[in-house]
């Protein structure tokens, strides 16, 4: 896991956006089934979830940015995959 405790394969994912990134995350041993947990993340990013699951729920069509940070908690990074 990460300092945010988002998991190694989401950080892959969310810094490279490409599949052999991730590829190499999962053949060294990180687990791609690991839910970003964020207890340990920093105030910043705790705001930057809370604010983004705000605007996802009062906006009528919320930009792609927000729609990702809401749905950090408990994601994996096959479901990040799939969003991206």
């Amino acid at each position: 896991r990460d300092s945010s405790d988002l998991g190694m394969c989401s950080t892959a994912l969310l810094f490279s956006g490409d599949v052999e990134t991730l590829q190499v995350a999962i053949d060294l041993g990180f687990d791609i089934n690991a839910q970003a947990n964020l207890s340990n993340t920093s105030w910043t990013n705790w705001v930057a979830i809370k604010a983004s699951r705000l605007l996802t729920a009062t906006l009528q069509e919320p930009t792609s940015l927000p729609r990702v940070f809401a749905m950090m908690p408990g994601s994996t990074a096959i479901m990040l995959a799939a969003y991206f």
